[in-house]
């Protein structure tokens, strides 16, 4: 199954139809009320055949099982306040005056760096830019919903004596504040690794 073997290029994919098909659904039932697609809309994964210790894992992952997409139960022992976050900001480049637009590392707690050097040509040449200065504009300043929860194994499911793991899980768009300290919930994710 292409899911379970690279997540993050097959979600990007569904994801990228999502507009499309909203088109379709909405020219299907409504054709004289076309609206433009909406942003932030997002494939959410449901009823996957439980193959155990595939991607179902009673455990809380390691480092063998990154960039792999995982389930795994648990409860939620903390949940951080919801807080917005930025999903792009565009830089100018200070030779050719042309934008360029940066995205947030999810690596890097979301933080978004300016870009190392200019992608644009100039008279068919590379732009040897590599200063940049933001732009402060508000039709392009986009902003999503995240929210960090700790996640805690499921004590039933572990051995006599073992020490349940936790690990940190980063919610966005509709699944903020979706969940509580106390809930029993399983996630599926793709597991990948945060720099503190």
């Amino acid at each position: 199954m292409q899911l379970l073997a690279s997540p993050e290029s097959t979600l990007s994919m569904l994801d990228a139809s999502l507009p499309n098909a909203q088109t379709r659904v909405q020219a299907r039932i409504m054709p004289s009320e076309l609206r433009p697609p909406k942003e932030n809309l997002h494939v959410r994964i449901q009823n996957i055949p439980i193959i155990e210790g595939e991607y179902l894992l009673k455990r809380i992952p390691s480092a063998d099982h990154l960039h792999r997409l995982l389930a795994v139960t648990g409860t939620v022992t903390r949940t951080n306040q919801a807080r917005l976050i930025e999903r792009r900001r565009l830089f100018r480049c200070q030779k050719c005056f042309k934008t360029v637009t940066a995205f947030p590392d999810d690596r890097q707690f979301g933080s978004i760096s300016k870009p190392l050097y200019c992608p644009h040509l100039v008279d068919d040449i590379p732009c040897p830019s590599n200063r940049f200065e933001a732009v402060m504009d508000e039709a392009n300043n986009c902003q999503d919903d995240y929210q960090e929860i700790r996640l805690q194994e499921d004590t039933s499911q572990l051995d006599i004596g073992a020490v349940p793991r936790s690990i940190a899980v980063i919610l966005k768009h509709d699944l903020v504040d979706k969940c509580q300290p106390g809930d029993s919930v399983m996630v599926m994710y793709e597991t990948s690794v945060f720099y503190s």
